[in-house]
């Protein structure tokens, strides 16, 4: 009889599968505020055209800390963060929400900061009379491992020698207590600076010229 009818509308929601990580973020060592590159994800599968991502950095004592957030239809995505500029180790995850509804979260990445440990002050040369304080002999350093181990050296017979040192030590500038020897002369020395995680870095050379008055 030609009579027509139209049936309520009804959504259908297309799926290749369960929503799946199939590229987790990474582990890195980096410097200070440097831009972090391995925190990548990547999906397949779940109710497409709709991704929701999000970054979060595990906060002691707060928990999961909400970094960053993006909307998008690719099934990957790249946090364009900067590291953390104190030293030390972060926990990193990402968890990705489709258009269902439905969440998978990556795993961890941890994200080490470690600043390279640098001469920001070199001992300098001086003259002096036999015993004096050789305050010249000071270094300042910037990054590295705390704590610190100082030393001075002094170049004798052709070689490098230590001759006096302290160690666990969380100051960054440091002075030796040595005093000039007493007998005139032209004398050479150079501090060298070791941190907990056993990197070196080792001064420009101080002469120091022994006058008598």
């Amino acid at each position: 009889n030609g009579d027509r009818v139209v049936s309520e509308e009804v959504t259908l929601s297309v799926s290749g599968g369960p929503l799946n990580i199939t590229a987790h973020p990474s582990n890195a060592t980096v410097q200070p505020g440097e831009m972090l590159t391995t925190l990548n994800i990547q999906v397949s599968g779940g109710v497409p055209n709709y991704y929701y991502y999000q970054v979060e950095m595990y906060v002691e004592g707060t928990g999961w800390k909400l970094l960053g957030e993006h909307e998008s239809v690719y099934t990957q995505w790249k946090f364009n963060g900067n590291a953390p500029t104190t030293p030390g180790t972060y926990r990193y995850r990402i968890s990705v929400t489709d258009s269902s509804g439905t969440k998978v979260t990556s795993n961890e990445a941890i994200i080490t900061v470690k600043s390279d440990l640098r001469i920001t002050a070199h001992p300098t040369n001086a003259t002096v009379s036999p015993g004096n304080y050789l305050n010249t002999l000071k270094i300042t350093i910037a990054g590295g491992v705390a704590p610190y181990f100082y030393r001075v050296e002094e170049y004798k017979n052709d070689m490098w020698s230590g001759i006096h040192g302290q160690q666990n030590v969380t100051d960054t500038t440091w002075t030796t207590t040595l005093h000039a020897p007493m007998a005139e002369g032209t004398y050479r020395y150079r501090l060298t600076v070791t941190d907990a995680s056993g990197g070196k870095v080792i001064s420009n050379e101080a002469i120091i010229t022994v006058k008598g008055n």
